[in-house]
């Protein structure tokens, strides 16, 4: 599907976050391996730091362990999988009425993603691989240095937010916090960890976004978990 368009820009030219990146990665992690990328994930990540409850499911699977959480969300998936596709005001309207449910999107196998975020996983063990990852016990110091070093300004009209290899960064006041985000049908997700206070945090949603702003309900409740976790805040000087 992706080679089958042309490049949107010459290599070097430009800077667009592409989710194919990481379909690729995970072919390229099977073939130096030998093995599927479900066992990749175990043998070097999962296992070495101790993520007890992730894993990467079978394609043909859609049983989650018990207790597990459902994933709702408003309307289609193309509201989070398309580009442009906000709530309509009747669908704001329908949702506020009660007339609009949200839909259940747990029984969702997420390997079509394959290497974009197809991995099983409880906020525990997220806090656990991000101090592993950004707190350097994953990687050894020549591929740490590569990741940290990595992050460059995303965007020119947004002074505080940096990515690099498969990490963002965001400045909060006078602290840095390493961190990735995602969404799926049914759920959302900011994660991230905090080197120089050594904190990690988890935000996690079973609802993708918000029915008036369309925005990922994660990242937006992430603010206030920064807001009340440093002081000074940008939010609350």
């Amino acid at each position: 599907i992706a080679f089958s368009h042309p490049p949107n820009f010459a290599p070097g030219a430009d800077y667009e976050y592409s989710n194919t990146n990481y379909a690729l990665l995970g072919l390229v992690a099977e073939r130096v391996d030998g093995k599927p990328l479900a066992t990749v994930l175990h043998d070097r990540v999962f296992g070495p730091v101790g993520m007890t409850n992730s894993f990467l499911p079978p394609p043909d699977s859609v049983v989650l362990p018990d207790p597990s959480s459902h994933g709702y969300m408003y309307g289609s998936s193309s509201h989070v999988f398309g580009d442009g596709f906000p709530y309509t005001p009747e669908e704001q309207a329908a949702a506020h009425a009660g007339t609009l449910l949200p839909i259940d999107y747990t029984d969702v196998n997420h390997t079509f993603a394959f290497g974009t975020g197809g991995v099983v996983s409880t906020a525990n063990d997220l806090a656990t691989f991000f101090t592993a990852y950004v707190g350097g016990s994953l990687l050894d110091p020549e591929y740490q240095d590569r990741l940290i070093n990595s992050l460059q300004l995303e965007h020119a009209d947004k002074p505080g937010q940096y990515y690099g290899y498969g990490l963002s960064s965001i400045r909060w006041a006078d602290n840095s916090i390493e961190f990735h985000g995602g969404e799926t049908a049914g759920f959302n997700l900011f994660a991230g960890y905090d080197r120089t206070n050594r904190l990690a945090i988890v935000v996690w949603t079973n609802l993708t976004l918000g029915i008036d702003d369309g925005g990922a309900n994660a990242n937006q409740m992430m603010l206030d978990v920064l807001d009340q976790n440093y002081t000074p805040s940008p939010v609350n000087p």
